[in-house]
């Protein structure tokens, strides 16, 4: 979500003076991996949250006193077949239909300082996530499904797709893969029923991984990516380094490439254009953020008066800007194709929108495209409505073309 031009180096000061004063202040601490985690400093971020989790536990002062942070570094060697082993033994399936029961919690656990643990938990599953770690993702969110009530829904679909990715990293046929396969199925089929309601109304997140739940049904035991789909939708690639996104990149480019390969008669189910409109969103968020390493949220308000710093523009990839927004606009023409998956264009087009605001920086003139493209997401006009790119282009393109052909030479 674009915030406007955050003060950056301030809260950096900030929080290291309020650290240094409470060196185990938990809701300091707390701020600190996010922000690491803005600055895409993963490795830190786990280490921070790491922490929190350890401090957060009920201990007495002298004890938590002498904590020290134990958390290495990110890496691949710290998945070993014992992990999955030990998070698979510790998968309580039975459980995962208790939707109504409360959990019945021990005095400590009734804290608050408990829930910032729990916080703790979350924020590290999904810096795992961000990085492709996925059972390391999975322990946690298996954490808080078992202890925490504050989504039950979310946590069992989190850990579901964290699972599902694992297994698809495996390739071939194994033992280990099926197991994963057979979990993901029973924690899919058990979503639907953790649904609950708040003040009568649904939670838009909850509507979100059901019937995500249930088209993993209805697709025989199939999702196209589901965790790269929900890196996306926690907006975690923006906090991503660049070397997992060219990972990412890679991996939808070699997806696409099969999916090029069939048609609807011919596709696993009757969703191709879904599919394929996920995987270009996932890559278009990767080439967004690839294209900018270098955060410029400390940058001011465009305005002909201020100099771009050296370093900020050297480190900005026009052509990678400009495939991002190639996959962005081909997402919003494939939506006359997509039978579910209808929030994905709308998604492009705020997104593209944001793109727009970040090349603000250097062309002052991309301001109005964001603008626009923003007001008719707000005004609630079609999602292949004009701008396209901007006013003009979009008129170029309708005479040129037709909006009908543009849509059609998007499914190549």
């Amino acid at each position: 979500i674009c915030l406007g031009y955050p003060n950056m180096p301030l809260a950096e000061a900030v929080l290291a003076e309020a650290n240094k004063a409470n060196p185990h202040g938990l809701m300091f601490m707390y701020f600190t991996g996010l922000l690491h985690m803005t600055r895409r400093q993963v490795d830190e971020a786990v280490a921070v949250f790491g922490k929190l989790v350890e401090l957060g536990k009920p201990a007495s002062k002298r004890q938590r006193a002498a904590a020290v942070d134990t958390t290495e570094p990110l890496s691949t060697s710290s998945i070993l077949d014992s992990d999955l082993i030990k998070i698979l033994r510790d998968l309580r399936l039975e459980d995962c239909s208790k939707s109504s029961e409360q959990p019945k919690l021990s005095t400590n656990r009734r804290s608050e300082w408990r829930q910032l643990q729990y916080m703790g938990y979350w924020e590290r599953a999904l810096c795992y996530m961000s990085m492709g770690m996925w059972m390391l993702a999975a322990e946690g969110f298996n954490k808080l499904r078992m202890e925490n009530n504050w989504n039950k829904a979310v946590y069992t679909y989190s850990l579901a797709c964290c699972l599902w990715e694992q297994a698809e990293m495996m390739g071939g046929e194994c033992e280990e893969q099926k197991c994963l396969q057979e979990i993901v199925a029973t924690l899919m089929a058990a979503v639907p029923a953790l649904q609950r309601k708040v003040a009568g109304k649904s939670i838009p997140l909850e509507k979100f991984v059901i019937r995500k739940a249930r088209r993993f049904q209805e697709q025989n035991s199939f999702l196209m990516r589901p965790g790269l789909e929900l890196v996306a939708s926690w907006n975690l690639y923006a906090k991503t380094p660049a070397e997992r996104l060219h990972s990412v990149l890679a991996e939808v480019n070699q997806e696409i490439a099969v999916l090029a390969k069939h048609t609807p008669a011919t596709y696993r189910h009757a969703r191709l254009y879904d599919d394929l409109s996920v995987l270009l969103l996932v890559k278009a968020h990767a080439l967004h953020e690839l294209a900018r390493p270098t955060c410029v949220y400390n940058l001011q308000p465009p305005s002909p008066d201020i100099q771009v710093p050296a370093d900020v523009a050297a480190d900005c990839h026009p052509e990678l800007a400009t495939a991002a927004a190639d996959s962005y606009l081909r997402v919003m023409r494939l939506l006359p194709l997509v039978s579910r998956d209808h929030y994905l264009a709308a998604y492009a087009r705020y997104n593209l929108g944001a793109l727009y605001l970040a090349d603000s920086a250097i062309d002052s003139e991309r301001v109005a495209w964001a603008r626009a493209h923003w007001q008719c997401i707000l005004h609630g006009h079609p999602i292949t409505a004009a701008p396209f790119v901007s006013l003009d282009e979009w008129s170029a393109h309708r005479k040129a073309v037709g909006v009908r052909a543009g849509m059609v030479a998007a499914e190549g």
